[in-house]
């Protein structure tokens, strides 16, 4: 099962996707400012910014998922001991 983000994307190919723009907005940035091309520059930034929220969006539908999943396991611990109590009440009847 994937780990779908807000986007219906697998988690997964958003963090990957992130890292790979991420990676090459920083050689356009390294590019542009030994070129000195203030334009293609600001492009970079840009795209920075851009990726290290997609990369954001990913671990953050990752780490939710994780919690849903823990709150659901406790809830079943929780049902399963009050299951077991009942049984326990209606055995020493």
């Amino acid at each position: 099962m994937f780990v779908r983000t807000r986007f219906g994307i697998p988690a997964f190919w958003q963090i990957a996707a992130g890292v790979v723009v991420l990676l090459g907005a920083i050689a356009l940035v390294v590019v542009a400012s030994m070129s000195n091309i203030t334009w293609l520059l600001a492009i970079g930034m840009v795209l920075i910014v851009a990726s290290g929220a997609a990369i954001a969006f990913g671990v953050s539908a990752v780490n939710q998922a994780e919690e849903t999943a823990r709150q659901q396991r406790q809830a079943d611990l929780t049902g399963e001991a009050v299951a077991r109590s009942l049984r326990r009440g209606t055995q020493d009847r």
